[in-house]
């Protein structure tokens, strides 16, 4: 088992969890990374609604969001959800070019969140050093929860 990422695992759901909302930490920065603009506007929604996250960066290419990770100016998040199906270029190709220059003690909490029922994609996911878990759309209150949980368990990526 990997200390820093404690509960990795394809589909890992979480343990039962004894804190309340109001003792776990804040998402600080989320980082939305997915090219359909509908799935963009309700997960912004539903974040904005389950005052779960302090600041959310969104982006419908991977490559503009691999251009704010490498600028030293901008905010860094604490997690990053990730889709696979991208055209320009996929998730897996995107965090091929993040490992570049992000080593997995200092990335952040990264979860792929995406439609593919490809079993190969949640297997490549697992393998994949940066990657903590693999996810199902849609983004629901209940994972926002689980992400709070996990970050209470990796302080290094909380701000």
């Amino acid at each position: 088992m990997d200390p820093l990422r404690p509960n990795k695992g394809i589909g890992y759901q979480g343990e039962s969890i004894s804190m309340t909302d109001e003792n776990l930490p804040r998402i600080g920065t989320i980082m939305l990374i997915d090219d359909e603009e509908v799935d963009q506007m309700l997960y912004r929604r539903l974040i904005d609604r389950s005052d779960h996250v302090d600041q959310i960066l969104s982006f419908l290419s991977p490559t503009k969001a691999l251009a704010h990770l490498k600028d030293k100016s901008t905010p860094k998040p604490d997690l990053m959800l990730l889709d696979i199906n991208m055209p320009q270029m996929d998730g897996f190709e995107f965090l091929e070019k993040m490992e570049q220059f992000y080593k997995p003690k200092r990335a952040p909490i990264i979860i792929i969140l995406s439609t593919s029922i490809n079993p190969k994609d949640a297997v490549r996911a697992e393998k994949t050093p940066l990657v903590h878990t693999f996810k199902r759309k849609p983004l629901t209150e209940a994972m926002l929860r689980e992400f709070r949980t996990l970050l209470a368990g990796d302080q290094t990526c909380v701000t």
